[in-house]
C-alpha cells in the first residue's frame, strides 16, 4: 500500500511513495547509480509521457531511512485494442522495477498490482530487462539487443553487417556524427522480457506460435490484425476491400488466443503516419511503387521475401532499381 506523508513505519521499514516532481533529483541520482536502471526509467519520461502524450503516470519508489532503494515508472494506458491497462513503461524499450534489495522490490511490485486492482485495468505489463521473480506470465514479443561498443570507429562499422554498414557510411557522407560515451550501452542479443499481468486469462497455450509485426513507429503499443474478411463479425473493423479487412478491437485476439482466430492473419504494432496531402504528395513525386494487394503475397510468401514477390507484380526486377534519375 502507499504510504501517506504523516504514515510513521518503523526505522529501517521500507515505504512505497508516489513521485513528485520534487523527487526528480533525487530519482535520476537513483538512476544513475543502479546497474540495472535504463535511459527510459528517468524521471523526464514522466513529463514526456503526460504532457506530450497524455496519458496518466503512476511514479512509484521505495524508500528505507530516507534514501531511494527501489524506481518502479508506471503509465496508465488506454487502448481501443489492448483495452485498459498499465505498463511499465509504455512507448520505450524497457521499464519494469529497479531495487537496491529483494524487499523494496518485492514491495514495489505488491504496490504495483494493488494500483492495477484500484483502478480496474485489463492487465499489468512491467518491461524488464530480466525475467522477474513474481512467478507472473512471461511474455517475449519484443526483441532488443545489446552488443559491447568499441571506442575504435572502424571497428564499430565493421561489426556492422555490408549491407546497413552501406547505409551507414550514406549518413556519414550526408553529415550524420556518431558519439562514444563510456559507460553508455552495453549490449547483449536477446529477447526482452514482458511480465504480463492477465486476469481474464486471454493468453492461452492455444496460442499460434506467429509472430509480431513492426507496423510502423507511432504509437507501438496499439495493435492492428490484417485478416482475410469473412461471415465473422468483430467489435471493431474495418474492410479494407471484398478479401481484407483489419480489425483493431481485443475479440480478435482472444479469439486468435484460443486457437479461434481468422485462418489468415497478420499483427502488427504501431503503425506509420502521414500529413494532410504528405501521402499524396509522395505519390505524385513518384516516392512510392504501387503494386495491388496479394493475399498470397501478404499470409503465404516468406517475410524476406514479400517485397521482392510484390515488386515482381509490376514486372520490376528489384536489381535494376537505382537512386539516380536522368533523361533520354
Amino acid at each position: 500500500m502507499l504510504d501517506h506523508v504523516n504514515e510513521k513505519r518503523p526505522a529501517g521499514a521500507c515505504a512505497i511513495k508516489r513521485y513528485t516532481s520534487d523527487d526528480a533529483d533525487r530519482w535520476d541520482a537513483f538512476v544513475g547509480a543502479a546497474d540495472d536502471a535504463t535511459f527510459f526509467h528517468r524521471a523526464a519520461w514522466r513529463d514526456i509521457i503526460e504532457h506530450e502524450l497524455g496519458h496518466r503516470a503512476h511514479y512509484l519508489y521505495a524508500e528505507r531511512d530516507g534514501s531511494i532503494s527501489g524506481i518502479l515508472p508506471l503509465v496508465e494506458i488506454r487502448s481501443r485494442l489492448f483495452g485498459h491497462a498499465l505498463i511499465s513503461t509504455p512507448f520505450c524499450v524497457y521499464g519494469g522495477v529497479v531495487a537496491t534489495d529483494a524487499d523494496s522490490e518485492a514491495s514495489l511490485t505488491k504496490s504495483a498490482a494493488e494500483l492495477a486492482d484500484k483502478l480496474r485495468v485489463d492487465y499489468l505489463e512491467l518491461r524488464n530487462r530480466e525475467p522477474g521473480s513474481t512467478g507472473w506470465p512471461v511474455k517475449d514479443l519484443y526483441v532488443g539487443f545489446r552488443k559491447p561498443i568499441s571506442g575504435d570507429h572502424d571497428a564499430n562499422l565493421k561489426a556492422i553487417p555490408r549491407k546497413q554498414r552501406a547505409m551507414v557510411r550514406k549518413g556519414i557522407a550526408a553529415g550524420l556524427e556518431s558519439m562514444h560515451v563510456v559507460g553508455v550501452g552495453h549490449l547483449d542479443v536477446k529477447p526482452s522480457n514482458i511480465i504480463v499481468r492477465d486476469p481474464d486469462g486471454l493468453v492461452g497455450p492455444e496460442a499460434p506460435d506467429a509472430p509480431v509485426l513492426v507496423g510502423g513507429p507511432v504509437q507501438p503499443e496499439r495493435g492492428f490484425v490484417l485478416h482475410a474478411s469473412s461471415k465473422r463479425e468483430w467489435d471493431s473493423s474495418y474492410r479494407v476491400n471484398d478479401t481484407l479487412t483489419v480489425t483493431t478491437s481485443r475479440d480478435i485476439l482472444a479469439a486468435m488466443a484460443d486457437g479461434d482466430g481468422p485462418d489468415r492473419a497478420l499483427v502488427a504494432l504501431g503503425y506509420a503516419g502521414w500529413g494532410a496531402g504528405q501521402l499524396e504528395q509522395e505519390l505524385r513525386e513518384n516516392a512510392w511503387l504501387t503494386v495491388r494487394a496479394d493475399e498470397r503475397i501478404l499470409f503465404d510468401t516468406a517475410l524476406d521475401e514479400r517485397w521482392g514477390a510484390a515488386v515482381a507484380l509490376v514486372g520490376i526486377n528489384p536489381a535494376n532499381l537505382t537512386s539516380y534519375s536522368g533523361r533520354a
